[in-house]
């Protein structure tokens, strides 16, 4: 969930005092899977639930720069374009994606996990993050509203990141070469810019990417996603589009309307948000989007020229889209897809309607070998939240 009107919020307060406790759920497909109740906490959400996104711009190095140094390892150096790498070196050497094949490890080079299904509270942050990114290094990432904190891959205390005044930030993703996109929907509804924002470092106050798509300004960025060798995409809810940034020479990108239409509008665009998290599975070649007020998630096939099919194929939809009203979507390697329900207070597995986790509205998603990080992100309300992770044993969809 990100920007928010004053009706929006009266809508989705009428919904979160009845429709939201239901344990009812039509969702489709239905395999009888389990439901859970939902952690009502409103305030800090630090209890360990037992009850249950990585992504990457490469062409030789892995972005769509150009440069050839095919670096992944998170070190930080400078690229033949000129550009510097974000990382400091978190991952062993001997665990990159290049290094053999290990069957306990998965393609980022991190350990595929036990497969246990327990949740586990990794930080807690004040705001509440809402984004999350893991980085090729192994760092984790989440942004809190005008801040992006540094979770370190040896477990360390997270650190500030970088601070960006006056922004309102959302989804984040991490591109091969280690740098952060951020969703920025501004906060101030008179000066506000909205796009997306690039962070090449600590302290980095951000490269703002074209904010007009055909003429028309972005009106709610919101879930973000890196796809190797295509760019970055990014969700606007409001307007309900998905858009493709390409970095066509250093610091220098396109932008381009990549979907639109009926799959990803809100049932009042405007007022309830259409389209809003974003996956990628490298092997399907799909890019995965969560409809928040539909209560859908949509599926378009990534072409050669970075292009989205359409129409999309829909893989999970609800006949009652109060009760399941999405936020964060993920795909594991078996091409699996999670979903947030956001008032439900769920993590499910569409494919059997498991419920993988409980906790107070989940949002954003990032994968890290076989473990999957989440965050927890209120309408309202500005007290401690955790960022969670699963140890889901199964690598993600890149």
């Amino acid at each position: 969930m990100k920007k928010r009107t004053v009706c929006f919020l009266i809508v989705f307060g009428m919904f979160c005092l009845g429709a939201c406790s239901s344990n009812d759920d039509d969702s489709q497909p239905d395999a009888g899977g389990a439901d859970a109740d939902a952690d009502a906490d409103a305030d800090a959400d630090t209890d360990t639930d037992t009850d249950g996104d990585t992504d990457g711009d490469t062409d030789t190095d892995g972005d769509t720069d150009g440069d050839t140094d095919g670096d992944t390892d998170g070190d930080t150096d400078t690229d033949t374009d000129g550009d510097t790498d974000i990382g400091d070196g978190g991952a062993p050497a001997d665990s990159g994606p290049d290094s053999g094949f290990d069957p306990t490890l998965c393609p980022d080079g991190f350990p595929r996990g036990d497969g246990t299904m327990v949740v586990s509270d990794v930080a807690s942050f004040s705001p509440p993050p809402e984004g999350v990114a893991v980085c090729p290094n192994g760092d984790v990432f989440v942004s809190l509203r005008t801040e992006i904190w540094r979770v370190p891959l040896d477990g360390s205390d997270a650190v500030q990141y970088t601070t960006l005044p006056g922004r309102g930030l959302a989804g984040l993703t991490c591109d091969a070469k280690g740098r952060l996109f951020v969703a920025d929907f501004g906060q101030n509804p008179a000066t506000r810019v909205e796009g997306c924002l690039r962070i090449d470092g600590e302290g980095h106050e951000g490269l703002l990417l074209p904010t007009q798509v055909n003429g028309q300004a972005l009106a709610d960025p919101n879930g973000i996603v890196a796809v190797p060798g295509q760019g970055i995409y990014m969700s606007d809810a409001n307007r309900g589009w998905i858009v493709r940034f390409v970095e066509e020479s250093p610091d220098s990108y396109t932008v381009s309307l990549v979907a639109s239409g009926g799959p990803l509008q809100g049932t009042a665009p405007g007022l309830l948000p259409g389209a809003n998290g974003l996956a990628y599975h490298a092997g399907l070649k799909k890019i995965y989007v969560a409809n928040s007020s539909k209560a859908a998630v949509h599926a378009y096939d990534v072409a050669l020229d970075g292009s989205l099919s359409t129409p999309p194929d829909t893989v999970w939809s609800s006949n009652n889209p109060l009760t399941n009203m999405l936020d964060g979507v993920a795909v594991d390697e078996a091409g699996d897809v999670y979903i947030a329900r956001y008032g439900a207070g769920q993590v499910v597995r569409v494919s059997d309607n498991e419920v993988v986790a409980a906790f107070s509205n989940p949002a954003s998603f990032a994968h890290r070998g076989g473990t999957m990080f989440m965050t927890s992100f209120p309408l309202m309300g500005s007290g401690p939240r955790p960022l969670k992770a699963l140890d889901l044993g199964l690598c993600g969809g890149l």
